[in-house]
């Protein structure tokens, strides 16, 4: 199982994108949860073709244009380029907490799969996967739905609890490729605040692939 702790808490590396203070133990965890999940997923880093740039919209949503496709973060959350590998994974926060040990944040990774867009074998795999991580820990549960994002694209939901945090993943399903959008949240009264639930929502629902296919 591939099961880390930190904190004294455990944790899914395949489920989490930590924003933690800098070091060895940090680089060691990055280095981790990118193992398991492509090893676990069986999947490879997408290769895709447009530059990245982001766009201010008008004091309010930020664009991002990644390799992979586009998509718009909430105003008060910020790109934490520490804890990102460009061009396929990028990590966020909201604006002031990118050093605290365990803030909420949310994850945005692009990659590969044997999949069609609409083959609901994947959604199959995922939950096949996320259930093995999860095997024999006490009061940890995992959910999941699917639904389909404003842009019109399969979505594939899960939300995995823990007596201590929560995770909600979103799996944007491509052409043999897929976007995952994960948020991690360790303090509720402060995810109401920070509105981490929605904010992820909203780069999901914003998300548009680059050219998909090409």
């Amino acid at each position: 199982m591939s099961v880390y702790v930190l904190n004294g808490k455990p944790h899914f590396a395949i489920m989490r994108a930590y924003i933690c203070k800098e070091g060895s133990e940090m680089k060691s965890l990055r280095k981790t949860a990118a193992v398991v999940i492509m090893a676990a997923m069986a999947f490879s880093m997408c290769a895709c073709s447009k530059a990245e740039k982001e766009k201010d919209e008008a004091g309010g949503d930020k664009k991002y244009e990644k390799k992979f496709g586009s998509y718009e973060v909430s105003e008060g959350w910020v790109e934490v380029s520490s804890h990102s590998n460009p061009p396929f994974y990028f990590s966020y926060c909201q604006d002031g907490h990118e050093k605290d040990d365990l803030p909420n944040n949310i994850a945005v990774y692009c990659g590969e799969d044997k999949y069609s867009a609409d083959d609901i074998a994947f959604k199959d795999d995922i939950l096949v996967t996320l259930n093995k991580q999860v095997e024999g820990l006490e009061g940890t549960t995992v959910t999941g739905s699917g639904i389909t994002s404003d842009k019109g694209y399969p979505v594939y939901m899960f939300e995995i609890k823990t007596p201590d945090d929560r995770t909600i993943q979103y799996y944007i399903a491509g052409e043999k490729e897929y976007v995952m959008v994960s948020a991690a949240i360790y303090d509720e009264d402060m995810a109401k605040e920070d509105k981490t639930e929605e904010v992820a929502k909203g780069i999901v629902d914003s998300f548009e692939w680059d050219d998909q296919g090409e």
